[in-house]
């Protein structure tokens, strides 16, 4: 959950929830570093079918008329070590990923234009420095996975058709794209819209609010609140 309250321009304020699947990389040989071909081993396809058919249900979709919506409510967070616990050959790639290229800076500066700017300037100072801002807590949209698993025919979700793991270099070559860090994520994402949903039956399910009698399959185990706060209350 992201509350925020602008005291100086009540118009900005806002509440916006997400719903996250954690996931942690293991190393594959007990004792080593960790490699680009580590896998988060215990991803669970059906967990994935689940997460995206809850997405898409008339349960989130149907109270969101007040809100932007661009239908990204569920995802994943992928935990990571940081660099230095890579071997020799996964640091130098990793360096690599982890410093926007070209497109990021084109995309932003077309698709965000003034909303932007802020956004772009932090891609900037990332790619100055990526040993300081390396990520290793990443949000994923959920979207790449469920084409790597399954296939959809008749408006379900078939398969899965592949039952290759999901490797860190899966998850890092799709980052500034499909995967950012989860810090940016919560600002250039959520406290500016783009991501999550304000309507009222995805709020209460991220609050862990929704009963039995709400077909819920999926519930949160845990639940983060952020709140930032403009100004000093009026009135």
């Amino acid at each position: 959950m992201v509350s925020y309250r602008d005291n100086v321009i009540p118009s900005n304020s806002l509440e916006r929830g997400a719903l996250f699947q954690a996931k942690r990389l293991h190393r594959s040989a007990r004792g080593g570093a960790f490699t680009l071909y580590d896998t988060f081993k215990y991803f669970d396809p059906e967990q994935l079918r689940r997460l995206a058919e809850r997405e898409k249900s008339d349960l989130i979709r149907k109270d969101h008329t007040d809100c932007s919506w661009d239908m990204s409510f569920c995802f994943y967070l992928f935990y990571c070590p940081r660099p230095e616990a890579y071997d020799r050959q996964s640091q130098e790639d990793l360096r690599c990923y982890a410093i926007p290229t070209f497109k990021e800076y084109y995309f932003h500066h077309l698709e965000l234009s003034f909303d932007g700017l802020a956004e772009v300037h932090h891609l900037f100072d990332t790619a100055s420095d990526p040993a300081r801002h390396f990520p290793a807590v990443l949000t994923s949209r959920i979207g790449w996975l469920v084409d790597k698993y399954f296939e959809e025919r008749d408006g379900k979700l078939k398969g899965p058709h592949s039952h290759e793991p999901v490797l860190a270099r899966h998850v890092y070559e799709r980052l500034w794209d499909h995967v950012m860090p989860f810090s940016w994520f919560l600002v250039y994402r959520m406290l500016l819209g783009d991501s999550g949903s304000c309507g009222l039956n995805a709020l209460r399910l991220v609050r862990g609010q929704l009963g039995d009698s709400d077909e819920v399959t999926v519930m949160p185990r845990y639940v983060l609140a952020l709140g930032v706060e403009v100004g000093t209350p009026r009135g």
